[in-house]
């Protein structure tokens, strides 16, 4: 039986007959030593073996190797059949299918934490960026919804709810109300699309009819612009912006590129503009339009005296006398500096603008508080119409500028109507201009020397030093047509400082030593710094104070300017003498001797040489010279040349006199001879008084 069994292929296993008390009576494979060999002294075994069947599991005592083995009592024989398999054989493919499943489970379980972990980062991220997204919804300064087709409102910030005046409301209620505002909106987008902004740059790229962008008007007046884009669903997005600002601001730089920020006129830029439309429009051959170019006489000497603030100030009060002295359709601009511009358009006359350039001249002449300032200016007006004097806008401004011109060569306060004839007078003035730069340049201008005589005796008493011009082709050009040019073009304080060096140079030279009057421009006092070049000169030339008068219109008293004041008080100080010239001639002369110890005073020729034929001028030239006496103040009458003006002004006492009938202005060489000849007559014992002396010009 043994043998039998061997013939079975059980691979490690056996097989075993045995007795129900447990020997071993058969086996295959056949170990000989077991035969007969009992298991049953194993209680294990011995317990097994009585059960029916059952499995038991033993390792071999001779071999070590571990079984598993079944066993079955047969129902009609004593024997019990076991059959056994080694456990490495028996479990070799549970172990297989064990090990496959443990590395699928592995598998599995790693697939499933790698899925899980990005699951869960992708989970973490979803929720950052939600959060984030929230976070800058809630932040970012434009207003974010979103309606979906079935007007539901998935998206909705604080700020677009605010900006949609809804933010006081519930969220329920905020989101169906926004809903419904910004479905009107939409509605209101697309029955306006033909006024809809256009779109710029990357907009542009988007398919116009899904995006528009358009604005509107909350209830406070601020503007709000909505940016929409139609989703494919049916539903939209619009994103809103509070602009009011942004439109504030570009309202403002459009205002300041076509306005003057100082005194909020009309600019350069904004005439032309609006020269061009109403030339574009231009009214009839029959309707004239007239443009005023106004210019401010003495606006330097405020603005470099004063102060530039000041300066300010006085631009803003004659802005605002500009506009109320003009119509409502006229256009009044500031060209810059103290330049200034009306345009006034539909008249019937030429006359009409002359009414309102006079009306100017007027306003701008009254005095202006500034604060403790009470100043004083004027105006000069050129006047060019359209169409006589130019089809263009460059050629009417050109030409009212030019007859500018001519009103401020013309002593300025006035207004002149442009003609053709000015071009060539400009002209003239501008080759005048440049050459009188030459001439300082050069040193071509000449001092000459004009006697001042005791009225009584015609002794002299001193002289007044004019400067004069000698053109290398024009001759001899008087101070009247060069110093106004030195005046406009900022040359005066150059050829004031030269004359007063050159007149105390050769002042000082005299013997007997003898005063030498200077005229000293406006523009000088205001400048600041006059006492500090006379000053200088004083010291570099040797000339005693006392023996130089500075002679000032009455032109610088009427501004009150403080500066010009302080520096008449310190050149006074320094012992220089003041004297009044052209006295009669202004507004408030006597209260100028109030304001201000002048140390003489001079008359003007137009009373002097007026009183022979007026009996009005000679009553005032009698007064003002019996107030003088009256106030001890010294009175020289300028303009002498008849002998009737001469015992004219000695019988009412007058002190000094000058003038052509006395002496000419002369060279510096025909004084010393004069001063001279002065002296040997006066120490001629019975010499009558001196006869009166001329000196023509050198040519």
């Amino acid at each position: 039986l043994s043998r039998f069994y061997e013939t079975l292929n059980l691979g490690n296993g056996f097989v075993a007959l045995l007795s129900t008390e447990g020997n071993i009576l058969a086996r295959g494979p056949l170990v000989p030593g077991l035969i007969g060999s009992t298991t049953a002294n194993t209680a294990r075994f011995g317990a097994k073996l009585r059960q029916p069947s059952g499995a038991i599991s033993f390792r071999a005592p001779l071999t070590g190797v571990e079984y598993i083995a079944s066993f079955r009592r047969l129902q009609d024989y004593p024997l019990i059949v076991e059959v056994g398999l080694d456990s490495d054989t028996a479990f070799r493919q549970y172990w297989s299918l064990r090990n496959r499943t443990m590395l699928t489970g592995v598998a599995v379980t790693l697939a499933i934490g790698l899925i899980g972990t990005l699951w869960l980062h992708q989970k973490q991220r979803s929720v950052a960026s939600r959060r984030a997204l929230t976070i800058t919804l809630e932040t970012i300064s434009q207003g974010i919804l979103m309606v979906d087709a079935r007007g539901r409102v998935p998206v909705a910030n604080r700020r677009a709810l605010d900006l949609l005046e809804l933010s006081d409301e519930t969220s329920a209620v905020a989101g169906k109300r926004a809903a419904s505002r910004a479905t009107d909106l939409a509605r209101r987008d697309a029955a306006n699309s033909t006024h809809m902004l256009p779109m710029t740059g990357s907009e542009a790229t988007v398919e116009p009819s899904l995006s528009s962008r358009f604005e509107t008007i909350r209830g406070d007046g601020s503007i709000v612009e909505v940016r929409s884009h139609t989703l494919a669903d049916g539903g939209f997005v619009h994103t809103y912006t509070d602009v009011t600002e942004q439109r504030t601001a570009d309202a403002q730089v459009r205002y300041l590129a076509h306005h003057d920020v100082l005194t909020g006129l009309a600019n350069r830029v904004k005439l032309q503009e609006y020269i061009e439309e109403f030339l574009d429009c231009s009214t009839t051959a029959q309707s004239l339009t007239a443009f005023l170019m106004i210019d401010l006489d003495g606006f330097k000497g405020i603005n470099d005296t004063l102060g530039h603030a000041v300066g300010d100030d006085l631009l803003v009060v004659v802005a605002r006398r500009l506009q109320a002295l003009v119509r409502e359709g006229d256009f009044v601009a500031r060209l810059g500096g103290d330049e200034f511009v009306i345009v006034q358009s539909a008249l019937d006359q030429p006359e009409d603008a002359a009414r309102l350039a006079q009306r100017v001249l007027q306003q701008l002449a009254d005095p202006v508080q500034l604060g403790r300032h009470r100043v004083r200016i004027g105006a000069s007006i050129g006047i060019a119409f359209h169409p006589k004097d130019g089809q263009d806008g460059e050629a009417l401004l050109k030409n009212a500028d030019i007859a500018l011109y001519c009103a401020k060569a013309n002593g300025r306060g006035t207004f002149r109507t442009f003609d053709v004839e000015m071009t060539r007078a400009v002209n003239e003035r501008r080759l005048l201009e440049s050459g009188l730069r030459q001439a300082l340049d050069n040193r071509e201008l000449e001092v000459h020397f004009q006697p001042i005589f005791d009225c009584k005796s015609l002794q002299i008493t001193g002289f007044e030093a004019l400067a004069r011009w000698r053109h290398p082709t024009r001759g001899y050009i008087p101070p009247d047509a060069f110093i106004g040019i030195a005046e406009d073009c900022g040359l005066i304080n150059r050829l004031g400082r030269w004359v007063m060096e050159a007149a105390c140079t050769v002042a000082a030279s005299w013997q007997p030593p003898c005063r030498i009057a200077v005229n000293v421009s406006p523009l000088q006092l205001r400048d600041g710094g006059l006492q500090d070049d006379i000053a200088a000169i004083l010291m570099r030339t040797g000339l005693p104070a006392e023996l130089l008068e500075i002679e000032v219109t009455e032109r610088v008293m009427a501004d009150d300017n403080k500066l010009v004041m302080d520096t008449l008080d310190t050149l006074k100080t320094m012992g220089v003498h003041i004297v009044l010239d052209d006295f009669g001639t202004g507004y408030s002369s006597l209260s100028y001797l109030q304001r201000f110890s002048f140390d003489k005073i001079k008359i003007d020729k137009a009373f002097v040489q007026g009183q022979a034929n007026d009996r009005g001028v000679r009553v005032i030239l009698q007064s003002i010279l019996g107030m003088c006496r009256k106030l001890d103040l010294p009175v020289v009458g300028e303009g002498v040349e008849t002998q009737q003006q001469l015992m004219m002004l000695r019988s009412c006492h007058c002190n000094e006199v000058q003038g052509y009938l006395l002496g000419q202005p002369m060279p510096a060489e025909s004084v010393e001879t004069l001063l001279r000849r002065d002296v040997r007559e006066r120490c001629q014992d019975g010499a009558s008084p001196a006869a009166p002396i001329k000196f023509e010009l050198a040519s």
